[in-house]
C-alpha cells in the first residue's frame, strides 16, 4: 500500500529556484518538471578524480561560484528537457535548480520498496514519458483526495498510485518505441544517402551537401555517420574510391587519368598521392604488379 505524505499539482516556485536535500526527503519523491531543470547527481570515483584534477588547476573564484559541480567534484550536472520525470528513492540526494521557470508536480510517498520495483521504472535518474498529461491528472486527483476528507481516502490514494505507475510504465515504453522508430528512420535516411554517395563516386561530394540531405548540422551528421557505419564519411568515400580504382586497374585497359576522373579524384596528382597512401604503390606500380 502507498501512503501519500505530501503532493502538489502544477506548483510554481520562484524563477531560478533551487531544491537541495543532501540526504533526500526521507521518502520516495516522484517529480514531473514542466521546464528545463539542472539536476545534480553524485559521480562515480573516476569522474570525481578527474574533476578534482581539473578544479585544482582552476583558481578563479568566479569560476568556482558559477555552478555547484565546479566546486563539488562529487557532482555531475545534467540539464533536462521539458516534461521530464525523476523518481527519487529514500536517502538519495535531491538537488535540482531551475534554468529559469520552475513549475512542477510531485508526490512524496512511502511504501515497501517492492511496490515501486515491480514496475521496473528508472530510479534516481531523469527519464521522459511519452505523454505526461494522464500522469499529471492523476496527481491532481490524488491531491484532491488529500485535501477532501472523503471516506477511505488512504485506500483511494493508494489505488490511484497504482494506476499512476501503470500509466507511467506504459508511457515510458511508448516513448522507447517512438525513439526506436525515430532512430530507425534516421538510419534509413543515412543508409540511403550512403548508398547514393558510394554509387556516384565521380561526384564531388561536399559535407554541406550531405548535411543538407539529412537536415543536420555538421557535428550531428558526423556523430550519426560514425555511429551507424563506424567510419567517417570522408574515409568511407575515399576507401570506396580506392577500391573502385583497384577494380578498374585490374579489369579495364584505360588511362590512369581516366580512372582518376571515374573515381572522383580532383586531379591525377591527388589520385596518385591518395592511392599510394592507402596501398603503398602508385596506380602505375599497382597495375604493373597485377598485370
Amino acid at each position: 500500500m502507498y501512503t501519500i505524505n505530501y503532493c502538489g499539482y502544477n506548483v510554481q516556485n520562484p524563477d531560478y529556484d533551487t531544491i537541495y536535500r543532501p540526504h533526500g526527503s526521507g521518502d520516495y519523491l516522484l517529480l514531473i518538471i514542466e521546464y528545463p531543470m539542472y539536476f545534480y547527481f553524485k559521480s562515480d570515483k573516476s569522474i570525481v578524480n578527474k574533476r578534482k584534477q581539473i578544479n585544482n588547476n582552476r583558481s578563479s573564484s568566479s569560476f568556482m561560484a558559477n555552478y555547484p559541480e565546479n566546486f563539488n567534484p562529487t557532482l555531475t550536472e545534467k540539464l533536462s528537457q521539458q516534461n521530464c520525470c525523476i523518481l527519487y528513492t529514500p536517502g538519495t540526494m535531491q538537488y535540482y535548480k531551475a534554468q529559469k521557470k520552475f513549475i512542477n508536480s510531485f508526490i512524496h510517498f512511502s511504501c515497501d520498496k517492492e511496490e515501486v520495483e515491480k514496475y521496473n521504472l528508472p530510479l534516481n535518474t531523469i527519464f521522459y514519458p511519452n505523454n505526461t498529461s494522464n500522469i499529471l491528472q492523476l496527481i491532481k486527483k490524488i491531491q484532491d483526495e488529500q485535501i477532501n476528507k472523503n471516506v477511505l481516502k488512504k485506500e483511494m490514494c493508494s489505488a490511484l498510485m497504482n494506476v499512476l505507475f501503470v500509466f507511467l510504465k506504459r508511457s515510458c515504453e511508448e516513448n522507447e518505441f517512438h525513439q526506436e522508430k525515430k532512430y530507425t528512420s534516421i538510419y534509413d535516411s543515412f543508409a540511403s544517402l550512403r548508398l547514393r554517395m558510394l554509387n556516384q563516386l565521380d561526384h564531388e561530394w561536399k559535407i554541406e551537401e550531405l548535411c543538407e540531405c539529412t537536415n543536420m548540422g555538421k557535428s550531428q551528421f558526423y556523430v550519426y555517420y560514425r555511429k551507424f557505419f563506424n567510419i567517417s564519411p570522408k574515409d568511407d568515400l575515399t576507401k570506396a574510391r580506392i577500391d573502385y580504382a583497384k577494380y578498374l586497374l585490374d579489369t579495364q585497359n584505360i588511362l590512369i587519368y581516366e580512372i582518376s576522373e571515374k573515381c572522383g579524384f580532383k586531379n591525377i596528382n591527388h589520385f596518385n598521392r591518395t592511392f599510394k597512401k592507402h596501398t603503398s604503390l602508385t596506380p602505375k606500380e599497382y597495375k604493373k604488379k597485377n598485370t
